[in-house]
């Protein structure tokens, strides 16, 4: 015959334990609560997950609108609307200014052909500003447009802003 052991107590390891041991059986083995918890430990990964892709996207607008302007101006230079590089530069810093005040704008170019550039930062167009490698960042836009308006040599005056009525 098999003498059956006493049976003891055991003592809970810590006071958590001890807790769990008087909440009902039921309760201890519901999951009810693991979606919260879990939406706690995720929400903040989400919402710098969505901050990133805003950022991004204002940081491709800026580049697409900068690089409509630097093509504009380029055109306008190049079809002999603008008769000086100084109209050009102008021209960019006019458009862009309003959606980044530290852009600069530069125009080179011969008579074939005329490269113009806008140079900004990111951290003028960025919208949360919570990435540091954004912040240090520079947009450079560029554009060739070869030329299709070559002046008269007598219309040809170093860097002078002309205005149409010259």
């Amino acid at each position: 015959m098999k003498t059956a052991l006493p049976t003891t107590k055991r003592q809970p390891r810590t006071r958590l334990h001890a807790a769990l041991r008087i909440l009902p059986r039921r309760f201890r083995r519901s999951e009810d609560g693991n979606a919260t918890i879990e939406l706690a430990l995720w929400f903040p990964f989400v919402i710098a997950a969505f901050a990133l892709a805003a950022d991004v996207a204002l940081v491709f607008t800026a580049y697409a609108a900068a690089n409509r302007v630097v093509q504009e101006a380029g055109r306008l230079y190049s079809a002999g609307i603008y008769k000086t590089k100084a109209q050009v530069e102008n021209h960019i810093l006019t458009k862009i200014q309003p959606m980044s005040p530290n852009v600069q704008a530069f125009c080179e170019g011969d008579r074939g052909s005329v490269i113009t550039v806008a140079v900004f930062p990111v951290d003028d167009v960025d919208g949360a500003g919570i990435f540091p490698a954004l912040k240090q960042a520079t947009i450079v836009v560029e554009s060739q447009i070869y030329v299709e308006y070559f002046p008269d040599p007598t219309e040809i005056v170093a860097d002078q802003n002309l205005g149409p009525d010259c």
